[in-house]
């Protein structure tokens, strides 16, 4: 399931941005690192700007505050770099703020909804998972002072918040996505606090999840919420042709956010059990975040499942007597049952890790 087919100047672009997450990961140096984030943010760019003026609009926000971000993290690494007491806690200062900056944590979340409300569904995905592992690596595996540690935390729950609470009555689905995405960057981040295995394994599963959730979205032409009108009218060639699609979408949808036992839900109750012991505050407002998060939804699943009982089609078994689950395709049902039965993997998965 492909958000659009890629042409050679996207897979190239593509390719840019992996490129950059790759040295980052692989750069023993500050300045290196930092070189790296700015090559990535590059590809970034290429693929954020489109040919409508709404999507050059988010691009160019969004260029505007990872440049602020990238800037205060160069500043940082080279005021670090010329030594002494006052240096290194000035660095460290104007190190945070640009990595909260980049990951549009609180209180510099406000670029994010508002970036992606703009930009296609494949830049949704860049921008909310691809350009957040790199800053997140820095800050797992470069150190965060212990004077920092309490105001990332309370910019990662303040972060959720905001996201919970802005997203209710909000009708586009990709400014919807943006504060879905802020709620899942205060997991991240206090994630990121707690352990650094963990974290990978949230960040790989989120990628997944996030990814089938926009791919879907982008293939059955869902904007906003009056874009449901079509699942009604069974003329019309395209997004709600049968069931299994509505299905589909349900599940993505329900394991998006987080609902058990999807793949989705699994994550964040594993999540709630690797960040109890140390961070019981943080981890109740962030499942209480969840929780009303999941009301985002809410309004898309319970049209999926009205459709389907109203639909004229909308039995399981058609008049021949063959089911409509016969003819899905064969990647179709893979996904779905990653969706429905990753999540035991998941559990194996991180016992066999810890």
């Amino acid at each position: 399931m492909a958000i659009s087919r890629m042409g050679p100047s996207t897979v190239m672009c593509v390719l840019w941005v992996l490129s950059g997450l790759l040295g980052v990961i692989l750069s023993k140096g500050l300045f290196g690192v930092w070189f790296w984030l700015e090559w990535g943010f590059a590809g970034a760019i290429c693929l954020v700007s489109g040919v409508s003026l709404e999507e050059n609009e988010g691009a160019m926000k969004y260029f505007i505050f990872q440049s602020l971000g990238s800037m205060l993290i160069f500043f940082s690494f080279v005021m670090i770099s010329c030594g002494g007491l006052l240096s290194i806690w000035s660095g460290g200062v104007s190190g945070f703020v640009g990595i909260l900056i980049k990951l549009g944590m609180f209180p510099f979340h406000f670029w994010v909804p508002s970036v992606m409300g703009l930009i296609s569904w494949k830049s949704c995905f860049l921008i909310g998972w691809m350009q957040k592992v790199g800053p997140l690596y820095v800050l797992s595996n470069f150190g965060i002072s212990s004077s920092m540690y309490g105001f990332l935390e309370v910019s990662a729950f303040l972060t959720s918040v905001v996201g919970a609470l802005g997203g209710m009555g909000i009708l586009p689905y990709r400014v919807l996505i943006g504060y879905s995405s802020l709620v899942h960057s205060g997991w991240l981040v206090v994630v990121c606090l707690c352990s650094s295995v963990f974290l990978y394994v949230y960040l790989f599963v989120y990628g997944i999840v996030f990814f089938f959730a926009v791919s879907v979205l982008s293939e059955k032409k869902l904007f906003s919420f009056l874009d449901h009108c079509n699942m009604y009218d069974n003329s019309k060639q395209g997004a709600w042709e049968n069931e299994m699609s509505k299905i589909g979408v349900l599940i993505h949808l329900s394991s998006l956010s987080g609902m058990p036992p999807f793949l989705g839900g699994t994550l964040k109750m594993l999540s709630v059990y690797v960040l109890w012991q140390k961070f019981p505050f943080s981890c109740l407002i962030l499942v209480m975040c969840s929780i009303i998060s999941f009301y985002f939804y809410l309004s898309l699943i319970m049209n999926c499942l009205v459709s389907i009982g109203t639909s004229s089609s909308g039995n399981f078994i058609s008049k021949e007597g063959r089911s409509f689950w016969s003819g899905m395709s064969s990647g179709d049902l893979l996904i779905l049952v990653v969706q429905m039965w990753g999540g035991m993997g998941l559990v194996y998965l991180l016992g066999f890790l810890t």
